[in-house]
């Protein structure tokens, strides 16, 4: 545990590094050659990590960050509440039943409960970001999304919102998945072969397919 105005930075093997912040509260879970995991249980840490994907894990009260060999900075707020930011590489967030993919460039929040939201780019508009954060806080208080908020998202994506989109399709009801689809299609093109309404039916092999074709998902 670190104070108010103390801060920490941890060798982890020979890996990398992770910096922990002031008022911050972080322990050594476990430690070997298959795994290095911390778990912090509240405040900030900065890891900048080189190695095999998922050799190092933090996990928090209610999920996971996994490292696919990068280097991010992660909040636990006072709820329980995660933000993370990627700033090289990417960090796969999860919790039990789900898991997103957050790519350098991108940022994501997971609720206290522990589950993800949805990744979104750090220089996408103020106001896809703003229509972002209303749709993860409806998931997380309602269970859904609401139709008017998904359009209004889809209309308003622009270049590099793509790993935003994508991430929504199997999010959204089916009476809102095909706007994001077109809007998905409009800034990276569905690849040959490939069939709209299989995007539409979370056909997998269709949406891993078109998450390749991205610059992020290859």
């Amino acid at each position: 545990m670190t104070g108010p105005e103390d801060a920490a930075r941890l060798q982890i093997a020979d890996i990398g590094e992770v910096r922990v912040s002031p008022s911050s509260r972080v322990r050594l879970a476990a430690t070997g050659p298959d795994e290095h995991r911390l778990f912090l249980a509240r405040g900030s840490l900065s890891a900048k990590v080189k190695a095999p994907p998922r050799l190092f894990l933090v996990d928090t009260p209610n999920g996971r960050a996994s490292d696919l060999g990068c280097a991010y900075d992660l909040t636990v707020d006072e709820r329980g509440g995660v933000t993370l930011v990627v700033t090289s590489g990417a960090v796969e967030l999860s919790d039990r039943s789900s898991a997103v993919m957050v790519p350098a460039g991108a940022r994501c929040r997971a609720a206290p409960n522990g589950v993800p939201g949805t990744p979104v780019r750090t220089d996408s508009s103020p106001e896809f970001r703003a229509l972002l954060k209303d749709l993860d806080d409806e998931l997380w208080e309602t269970g859904s999304m609401s139709k008017v908020l998904v359009v209004l998202a889809s209309e308003a994506a622009g270049p590099g919102d793509d790993l935003t989109l994508w991430h929504l399709i199997p999010r959204v009801e089916e009476a809102a998945r095909q706007h994001v689809i077109m809007a998905l299609a409009r800034l990276i093109p569905l690849p040959s072969g490939l069939s709209p309404q299989d995007a539409f039916d979370l056909d997998p092999e269709t949406l891993r397919r078109w998450r390749e074709a991205t610059d992020w998902g290859g």
